[in-house]
């Protein structure tokens, strides 16, 4: 009865979940082709194959098992689609496994058309309904944003029950027509997999919110992917313990008394090559955790075959050099404290290749080497990284551990000019951060291609992502940053010299701080979507340099604010080249070097509106339309009575109308 009642509510649950996704109405929508229609099915009845999408380390992992790969049970149901562009002729028919006859069969059966696109999913909902494709440039972008929407709202904590587990693990295809009526569903899981194992998970008992599924001598869970999700048993040496898993990923926990989670930093070596770290302390393991060597200062371990893996960990207390600092170079500890930007030559100034300062250089280096962190890796391979980064400070108790607290400039240049090719399923956990404890990480990674998917601290400490991914010009990826409570220099120069990243991260905090986002996209050459900028309340130099030389940006973002603070705006654009219209410019009054440069070079821009009416002069606007387009419009507010042409003010050959605030 239990069951039963789980799996009706569960059922209503999904259900109004769904039909709040805004998937549209079944309304003039047939499970059937029509015989007369110019689409006209072939004969010959839709016959379904469906597997796994098993790669590498990817699994699709269902309640039955064969070595981690997906086997399906009688009685498993899947929902299928028949679409052709923005015309779907099925929608959610249901598809039932018969293990008996190694068949998926139907009471609905479709006709096979070679024409349509079809597309399924893993489980299946009783509650019918159907994806939207208006507005929509192709289906395949609609069932992505079905996935990314439906991802998580397949979803239940307590998955005890065979039932939960399996309404929670999310499974889609697209399908490749095989010929003779025969379309091929390769399901890829949307979860990442939390497999525990070991000599007592048998007799484990779990506790809290997330409860896993027993299976046989195993429990399983699906995790929500890029989310860490906590545990508790009582066998674990760590009796709480948070795991983590991409989606098509899984995660094994040992669970033996006194056996600690190994969750350690692993490096996976993708060509054959040795490993090196420039400072005593850490121990390193061949043999994924069994046994643990000890690394000396400088030397490398044994050569790492491609495909095989180097797990880290700390044997000692690292200290990084600043780590009881008490000599920084700022007066104050305050958020707010005076941003001293040092003030270069012009020419230096607008040089493509500048680079914000590095205020943390005034901070307490180590006695022994100088070093600022931890220390940095090196490699003679190429490799990629994944695993909790805290492990290089907690060893085997780095699991559940998120605090930085007192740890200044930790990673500082951890994987500085290393060879490192993927990093996506590298944990940074930390939500307590520190100043520039995440500075200069993967600066000067030529190969890196893949970042780590979030970095979870919603309150940010000074300078704490400066220069993080500096010249990294393929990578292509950014993580997602939730941030909404800034520091000073928090991502100062984040992306700099990123010249491959083509779409910016989002954005979300309003609350912003002195220097926050300089230079943050500087010399991102491909870039083409900016974020959206919703604070209406500025900070010294938040947003200056910001796009400097993004030169495939076509759209600025809007710019709400209407109180300009000192710098804000200083060279936000430069050299933008395809940038054709400014935002809008609503601020009413000018402060000191607000919109110095800020279109400068921006050679095809040929419309600017602007709400203010100071004056514009080198004190606000110098060089803000330096060889800006030749001809175009400046649109001004009627009250402003300044008529000032040239760089500092209305371009030459433009033409000049007013407006009505």
């Amino acid at each position: 009865m239990k069951d039963k009642r789980l799996r009706k509510s569960a059922l209503a649950f999904f259900a109004l979940l769904i039909g709040a996704m805004a998937l549209c109405t079944l309304a003039g929508c047939s499970q059937y082709m029509d015989d007369d229609d110019s689409r006209s099915p072939r004969d010959g009845r839709l016959v379904i194959r469906v597997t796994d999408d098993h790669e590498g380390d990817s699994i699709v992992t269902r309640v039955a098992f064969a070595g981690f790969r997906s086997t399906f049970e009688d009685g498993d149901r899947i929902g299928v689609y028949a679409v052709s562009g923005t015309t779907h002729y099925a929608d959610n028919v249901c598809y039932t496994y018969n293990a008996a006859l190694d068949e998926w069969v139907t009471t609905s059966p479709l006709e096979y058309n070679e024409d349509l696109t079809y597309y399924a999913y893993f489980p299946y909902i009783d509650a019918p309904y159907a994806m939207d494709y208006s507005g929509e440039a192709t289906t395949d972008a609609v069932f992505a944003a079905f996935i990314a929407d439906a991802g998580d709202k397949f979803h239940m904590a307590d998955q005890s029950t065979k039932w939960a587990f399996d309404a929670s693990n999310l499974m889609v295809a697209k399908g490749r027509n095989m010929g003779d009526t025969e379309v091929a569903f390769a399901m890829a899981r949307q979860k990442g997999l939390a497999v525990f194992g070991g000599g007592d998970a048998t007799d484990a008992v779990f506790s809290g919110t997330n409860i896993p599924y027993k299976n046989g001598d195993m429990h399983l869970y699906n995790l929500k992917p890029s989310v860490p999700t906590t545990f508790t048993d009582n066998v674990s040496a760590v009796p709480t313990y948070t795991l983590y898993a991409d989606n098509g990923k899984y995660i094994y926990k040992n669970i033996t008394a006194g056996y600690v989670l190994r969750d350690y930093l692993t490096f996976v070596a993708v060509e054959d090559g040795a490993f090196s770290f420039d400072h005593a302390g850490l121990s390193y393991s061949l043999d994924n955790g069994a046994n643990w060597t000890p690394l000396a200062a400088g030397a490398y371990t044994p050569t790492v075959t491609a495909g095989n893996t180097v797990m880290w960990k700390n044997n000692t207390d690292l200290v990084p050099g600043d780590m009881n600092n008490t000599n920084s170079m700022w007066a104050s500890t305050g958020d707010d404290d005076p941003f001293t930007d040092p003030a270069p030559d012009p020419a230096p100034r607008m040089n493509g290749e500048w680079l914000p300062a590095r205020p943390y250089e005034g901070m307490t280096r180590s006695a022994d080497d100088g070093r600022l962190g931890i220390g940095t890796f090196s490699s003679t391979g190429k490799f990629n990284i994944e695993g909790n980064v805290m492990s290089l400070l907690f060893g085997d108790a780095a699991d559940g551990e998120t605090d930085l607290t007192g740890k200044d400039c930790v990673f500082f240049e951890l994987f500085a000019d290393s060879k490192v090719i993927k990093a996506h399923r590298l944990r940074l956990p930390a939500t307590t951060l520190t100043e520039y404890c995440y500075t200069e990480m993967f600066r000067g990674c030529q190969n890196l291609i893949s970042v780590p998917e979030v970095l979870p601290a919603t309150t940010l400490s000074r300078g704490c992502y400066m220069k993080m991914f500096h010249n990294c010009r393929v990578l292509m990826t950014s993580p997602v940053l939730p941030a909404t409570t800034l520091s000073p220099d928090c991502y100062n120069g984040m992306f700099n010299q990123c010249a491959s990243l083509i779409d910016a991260p989002a954005l979300p905090a309003t609350d912003l701080r002195v220097a926050c986002y300089k230079a943050m996209f500087q010399n991102c050459l491909a870039l083409k979507t900016a974020p959206v900028l919703p604070a209406t309340e500025l900070a010294q130099s938040c947003y200056a340099y910001m796009f400097f030389n993004c030169r495939a940006l076509p759209e600025a973002p809007a710019l709400p604010a209407t109180t300009l603070t000192v710098n804000c705006y200083q060279c936000m654009f430069t050299d933008c080249k395809k940038l054709t219209a400014a935002p809008f410019l609503p601020a009413l009054t000018l402060v000191e070097d607000c919109y110095f440069n800020m279109f400068r070079d921006c050679d095809n821009l040929a419309y600017i509106k602007a709400a203010f009416t100071t004056v514009p002069s080198e004190r606000y606007t110098e060089m803000w339309t330096y060889q800006v387009k030749t001809s175009g419009s400046y649109v001004k507010n009627k009250n402003a009575g300044y008529t000032k042409r040239g760089w500092h003010g209305i371009p030459h050959n433009w033409t000049l109308t007013t407006y009505t605030p």
